[in-house]
């Protein structure tokens, strides 16, 4: 999981800084309670989101190994956030790039 709190709120007076870790703590505190019972990440992120009662913005990636077929990656997003993942081949290496604008 990757968060960053996004910039602005400082000119309100609040670190969103704040938000992002809170918003981390809560979306662990769902995975843990409800992705291995078959919870999708996107819900596990979203109810982690309504916890959140700090004041702030920030975008988050998370990324999990499916339950059921530990050779399948799970991600969900949050905001214009995205990833990129290499993985090395003997011809070249692969890369699967995944950003805010496309679908998962």
């Amino acid at each position: 999981m990757v968060a960053d709190g996004v910039g602005g709120w400082e000119e309100l007076g609040y670190d969103s800084g704040i938000y992002s870790k809170k918003l981390v703590q809560m979306v662990e505190k769902y995975f843990d309670a409800g992705y291995s019972g078959g919870e999708t990440l996107h819900n596990v992120l979203m109810q982690g989101s309504k916890a959140d009662r700090e004041i702030g913005s920030s975008t988050l990636v998370v990324a999990a190994f499916d339950q059921n077929d530990p050779n399948t990656l799970r991600t969900t997003n949050y905001g214009d956030s995205g990833y990129m993942i290499i993985r090395a081949s003997k011809d070249k290496p692969q890369a699967l790039e995944r950003l805010f604008t496309s679908e998962h």
